[in-house]
């Protein structure tokens, strides 16, 4: 299959187990580099691992998206790792909305 994700960046919540983590691992294969996201920071942390030593790469971000201002923390750390985040695919609740131009770098 070929996303043709080479070179992107995208963000999954929820990307510390279950649906998530398999998103996640999908896009990172496919050549995403992918913001892992969760609020347990040992599945994050081991999801982000396996998905480097998979020749993948990937950061994490912690935060519960269930607070608004959290959600905010999430999203601007995200957007900070890799200068831009051009995908997002949400698990669970809703990050806080902004310009397309602020979620992809040029």
């Amino acid at each position: 299959m070929d996303l043709q994700l080479n070179g992107k960046r995208a963000l999954v919540t929820g990307s510390s187990s279950g649906i998530g983590e398999a998103i996640a691992k999908v896009l990172a294969k496919e050549g995403a580099a992918v913001v892992v996201q969760g609020r347990q920071e040992k599945e994050a942390d081991r999801v982000a691992q396996e998905i480097a030593a998979s020749g993948g790469k990937a950061v994490v971000v912690l935060g519960d998206l269930s607070d608004d201002q959290a959600a905010a923390q999430v999203a601007e750390k995200a957007l900070s790792v890799f200068g831009g985040i051009r995908h997002s695919c949400q698990q669970r609740w809703s990050l806080p909305t902004r310009r397309l131009e602020q979620w992809q770098a040029s």
